[in-house]
């Protein structure tokens, strides 16, 4: 007697489908039965452990995938091989981050941002039959606000001096938590607030000069390395003996 199997419709698939196998049996007077089998194969997707570290300062955050562990460690398939990898970064509504979005078979990445926000990473792996597990985590992006220290003057009649953080070093007096200062300005302003007398930047220690006695404002603001402002309004009273 003679047997063999054959694949109805061709050689061995790789992937997960429906497919039917033959067996026939011919005796040696040439007779012969054949059997017909239907079977299914499915494929697991890849399993992605969730070991995503993010870590940010101010709009740039770093991510890594399974915080220096060996990938075979997070990275599995139980019938078949990883073959690659992506990140990817979605907004709060689920569009992909420009510029930031798509890296492949790296376990860390980095991103830019250009705005504040909450976002999502995803990181995932793909299989030699095509199919795609993935881990995902949300985070949120806020960028500080510069820090302005106490601003302290004295007036001898019209003639006022100004300085910022009560004695300390200017980084101390003006600075900025997750970045860095770009520029800081002190504008004088009358009594209205609005109609400005001058500004003066980037010292620690200002002198103004006022036209008259009466009520003044001043004003100094900061901004950071990614446009974000702090501004402190102070009233000044200047008396002419």
């Amino acid at each position: 007697m003679h047997a063999y199997q054959t694949l109805l419709n061709g050689k061995r698939k790789n992937r997960a489908g429906t497919y039917a196998i033959e067996a026939t049996a011919t005796d040696n007077a040439g007779s012969g039965t054949t059997t017909r089998y239907t079977f299914t194969t499915k494929n697991v997707r890849p399993t992605v452990s969730n070991r995503i570290k993010v870590s940010c300062l101010a709009l740039d955050c770093d991510f890594l995938q399974g915080g220096g562990l060996r990938p075979e460690l997070f990275l599995k398939d139980s019938d078949g091989l990883i073959t690659g990898t992506r990140w990817r970064l979605f907004d709060s509504v689920g569009l992909p981050v420009v510029g930031c979005d798509g890296e492949e078979n790296t376990l860390q990445t980095s991103c830019e941002f250009f705005t504040e926000g909450t976002y999502t990473i995803q990181f995932e792996a793909t299989d030699n039959s095509g199919l795609v597990g993935y881990a995902r985590k949300k985070f949120r992006v806020k960028n500080s606000a510069p820090v302005i220290r106490k601003i302290n003057w004295t007036c001898v009649n019209e003639t006022c001096g100004f300085t910022v953080g009560a004695g300390k070093p200017l980084d101390q007096a003006i600075y900025d938590r997750d970045g860095t200062i770009v520029n800081f300005v002190w504008e004088f302003l009358a009594a209205d607030k609005v109609t400005s007398l001058g500004t003066l930047g980037n010292s620690q220690s200002v002198q103004m000069i006022f036209p008259e006695a009466g009520i003044y404002y001043v004003r100094l603001t900061a901004k950071d390395n990614y446009g974000k402002m702090t501004s402190v309004l102070k009233k000044v009273r200047v008396k002419i003996k």
